[in-house]
């Protein structure tokens, strides 16, 4: 192999490696809550949701048995992000599996959305991103 190919092999190479590691892509929205939703009759003790690699999880303790509920955060949304959730059942943590996050189906005008996670037994959540007024609305907060 001459000189010339060895260095166009070793760059793709190392382009290669370098896409896979790449910066996530900002949308210009921002998550600012995230609601979590059991419908069935088993009362958690914690829930943990982790959007990303860059933000730390947002927290729940105690999810009731056939309820929805949400907690505030404050995290700029990225294209294709990783939404990653734990569930507590006492100290031992169940691991749910991740699942990408879709854009919103419905724009936020203010550009703040809810993550709702649709939790369901023994398989992938359903994540949905909402406009923040449709989610506060639905839970009463408005």
């Amino acid at each position: 192999m001459t000189a010339k190919i060895k260095t166009l092999l070793l760059g793709s190479i190392a382009l290669i490696c370098f896409g896979c590691q790449s910066t996530p892509i900002p949308t210009g929205d921002r998550l600012v809550s995230v609601s979590w939703v059991n419908p069935t009759p088993v009362t958690l003790h914690a829930v943990e949701t982790r959007i990303g690699k860059s933000h730390p999880p947002v927290k729940l303790e105690t999810l009731p048995a056939y309820v929805e509920v949400a907690r505030e955060t404050n995290q700029p949304l990225y294209k294709s992000s990783m939404v990653k959730t734990k569930l507590f059942a006492g100290k031992t943590p169940i691991d749910v599996p991740s699942v990408y996050l879709e854009p919103p189906v419905r724009k936020s005008p203010e550009k703040e959305y809810n993550l709702r996670i649709q939790l369901r037994q023994g398989l992938p959540p359903i994540v949905s991103l909402e406009p923040i007024r449709l989610t506060r609305a639905r839970l009463g907060q408005e």
